[in-house]
């Protein structure tokens, strides 16, 4: 719990362990559609049929 805590800068000062899982998760969350949304980017600036966003979960993207 604590490396995640130190992981979440937003977490340092929250005691309940419910609610800095929650926390945790929401910025997960956020960073997962930062992801998306900036690979929806790249997708439309370099529209090469191999491109997938499937793929790079998988480490499997070809540039």
């Amino acid at each position: 719990m604590k490396s995640l805590q130190d992981l979440v800068s937003r977490c340092n000062k929250i005691t309940g362990r419910a609610r800095m899982l929650d926390e945790i998760i929401n910025y997960v969350q956020s960073l997962q559609r930062q992801v998306e949304f900036l690979f929806m980017n790249i997708a439309t600036l370099n529209p090469r049929p191999e491109f997938n966003i499937d793929n790079f979960s998988r480490k499997e993207v070809r540039f």
